[in-house]
């Protein structure tokens, strides 16, 4: 047996994601494979809802071909590239018996991958990126280091979506000192999920035909039959919020500081809409997906001192009849708690606290699906 990691966050889940556990399987075989997917939950990287409630991308995953599907737990999911790679590496490193991490890369190359996490890591590199973030403020982070990484190393950091995030899994691991090896099938470019998204939104019968060209049946009907979220669902909300709200008391929330708290409360004041209130807040320091953060971070009293923590605890959400035997068979030799229930992390207090900060994002999640009425899954898949 063989147990391969993905990080995930299928949103939603479509054929390319398919075609990557088909790879897993394939390059295994015959013997037979596990894969464990760590997965975003109802709130993700880019700072956006997720399109469906977190049981269900599992449960769809698991009918695509993942053996069992464990939560990456929120804040974590919403932290920048560099965040999320840790968070879920952290994970990774602490289950039993994991063989291999595989995850997809536009560019397809093992070697660049490695070297470039090697280059950041380095402490000339370092060094002179946190001197120039001291006295740079009309640049972002990643555009400085971007310029920086090119002078230093005569190549082109790699930019592309995928590759950022393999890039930082590599440096993940190697701060980790895991020695975990790695698998890398290409990105198949025909799929994405932004596409996916977008044909969502515009939910109308013109578009059905691509979006079941993109998605697996399992997914078209979940999709088709429920009401998909994003964040401007709390639009008047997030709008009111922000307008009342104290610069200086939201500054101390993750990806905040003073600056762009004051910016929020001024630009939420004059702003008609969440999309206008994001345009007007970003700028060359704050991307969107860091402002759409920011905006998470708030709302859910987020401290910016989960930066500096790891998960302690993760949850399933999905499983099959193999899923079912690494837990039954290797939970125990693990480093992590895999939860069902709260009262599973009474004795750990800094684990009660991340699964409570969870649990608020959970509750406003399901209400919003409530009002729309969707049905709110609470418990495990279970493939039999």
């Amino acid at each position: 047996m063989k147990n391969v990691t993905v990080i995930c966050e299928y949103n939603p889940f479509h054929l390319g994601h398919m075609a990557q556990l088909r790879f897993i399987k394939e390059y295994f075989y015959p013997e037979e494979t596990c894969i464990i997917c760590i997965m975003s939950p109802n709130f993700v990287q880019r700072g956006d809802i997720a399109v469906l409630q977190k049981y269900r991308r599992a449960q769809i995953a698991v009918e695509c071909g993942a053996s069992l599907v464990l939560e990456l737990p929120f804040p974590f999911s919403i932290f920048s590239a560099e965040g999320f790679a840790r968070s879920g590496i952290e994970i990774i490193s602490r289950l039993a018996n994991i063989d291999f991490i595989c995850f997809g890369s536009e560019c397809g190359d093992k070697e660049r991958i490695v070297r470039t996490a090697n280059n950041l890591l380095c402490d000339d590199f370092r060094q002179r990126l946190s001197k120039l973030t001291k006295s740079e403020f009309d640049i972002s982070y990643a555009s400085l280091r971007e310029k920086l990484y090119n002078e230093m190393f005569g190549e082109p950091l790699l930019t592309s979506p995928n590759d950022i995030l393999g890039v930082e899994y590599q440096a993940a691991l190697n701060k980790a000192g895991c020695d975990i090896n790695f698998i890398l099938p290409q990105r198949d470019k025909r799929y994405s999920a932004s596409r996916v998204r977008e044909l969502i939104v515009g939910n109308n019968d013109n578009n059905n035909e691509e979006l079941s060209s993109l998605v697996p049946d399992i997914c078209y009907k979940s999709l088709k039959d429920n009401k998909c979220l994003s964040l401007m669902a709390f639009e008047e909300y997030l709008l009111t919020y922000f307008s009342l709200a104290d610069p200086e008391y939201i500054s101390k929330f993750y990806s905040l500081n003073f600056d762009m708290a004051h910016k929020m409360v001024s630009a939420a004041k004059k702003c008609a809409s969440l999309e206008s209130f994001i345009t007007s807040v970003s700028d060359k320091r704050y991307t969107k997906a860091r402002v759409r953060r920011a905006i998470l971070g708030s709302i859910f009293r987020v401290e910016a001192s989960y930066a500096d923590m790891v998960p302690l605890y993760t949850t399933p959400l999905a499983f099959d009849e193999i899923g079912r035997k690494y837990l039954a068979v290797s939970s125990s030799f693990c480093r992590i708690p895999i939860i069902t229930r709260k009262r599973e992390l009474y004795s750990n207090k800094r684990a009660l606290y991340q699964y409570e900060t969870g649990q608020r994002a959970d509750l406003l999640y399901n209400k919003l699906l409530l009002s729309k009425n969707v049905e709110v899954i609470k418990k495990p898949y279970s493939k039999n």
